[in-house]
């Protein structure tokens, strides 16, 4: 901008000073320029598109927000991908943690019991989180044995065993709660929640990666750790262009393990240390 509108090293020092010291007005001396006026026009611009576009704290610690009382009418289910042990677990059992405290749980995965995320998790919300085996379960499970305004955590679905059919008779209430869920509320009108963590978001022939992909309002990455997988999540899932994608990557720092795509806010990411609309 500076070269484009030819702006002197001079009004660049007042504008700064302007800022530092945040006055409401300053001098930009007799020589008022339509390229002097354009530079600083534009300047604003940038500006204020950057406060209402972007929003950093490295102090801050956020966590993706689930705003319970409109569960019944919208869906927040979310989708997390990304490798082994970039910690999907820990941060599924996070934000359950700070949002779902009076909810009923339900967490289906090989290592539900072993896993140090859930027991942390059941730890710290009591007998309300349900921890099952999911190689051990034998029986389709209907969608009325499922509490009204629960929220049912699905992780690892790949290293489910078929042998009796676990991987199969979970697959389908997943898909069943993706579709139905919103409309299997408490008393208090609330609908049910998923969270859907997965390795592999391409498979072909499984029903419940498929309804996670359509159902699946939110979606949670680790550029740092997975960029390929980001790059590719948004690009073939999201539909993002290659300048949105370049922005996210800039927009996002060393600092942030994990960030929070919210689909129904047109590409609008969360971190733990900010906000972004690209």
């Amino acid at each position: 901008m500076k070269k484009k509108y030819r702006a002197p090293q001079s009004l660049i020092f007042k504008i700064q000073k302007c800022y530092r010291e945040s006055s409401d007005e300053f001098d930009i001396g007799d020589d008022i320029s339509l390229e002097k006026s354009l530079f600083i026009s534009n300047l604003e611009d940038l500006i204020l598109q950057r406060i209402k576009q972007q929003y950093r704290n490295e102090a801050a610690n956020f966590w993706p927000y689930y705003p319970v009382h409109e569960m019944g009418v919208r869906t927040f289910h979310t989708a997390v991908v990304g490798s082994s042990s970039v910690g999907k677990s820990y941060t599924v059992a996070k934000i359950i943690e700070k949002n779902f405290k009076n909810s009923i749980i339900y967490v289906f995965s090989p290592t539900a019991k072993k896993d140090k995320a859930w027991l942390d998790l059941q730890k710290a919300l009591g007998k309300k989180v349900k921890l099952i085996n999911s190689n051990e379960v034998t029986v389709d499970i209907p969608l009325s044995e499922i509490a009204p305004g629960s929220v049912t955590v699905v992780d690892d679905i790949d290293a489910t065993q078929d042998t009796n059919g676990a991987k199969t008779y979970i697959c389908r209430l997943q898909s069943r709660l993706l579709f139905e869920g919103r409309h299997h509320v408490d008393s208090e009108g609330v609908g049910c929640q998923v969270f859907s963590i997965l390795h592999d978001a391409w498979q072909v022939g499984n029903v419940a990666i498929k309804s996670c992909n359509i159902e699946s309002s939110r979606v949670i990455c680790f550029p740092n750790l997975n960029r390929s997988i980001c790059s590719k999540y948004w690009s073939k899932k999201l539909h993002w262009s290659a300048k949105e994608i370049k922005a996210a990557f800039k927009w996002i720092r060393k600092s942030d393990r994990w960030a929070c795509v919210y689909t129904h806010v047109p590409a609008c990411i969360v971190t733990s240390h900010g906000v972004c609309l690209l």
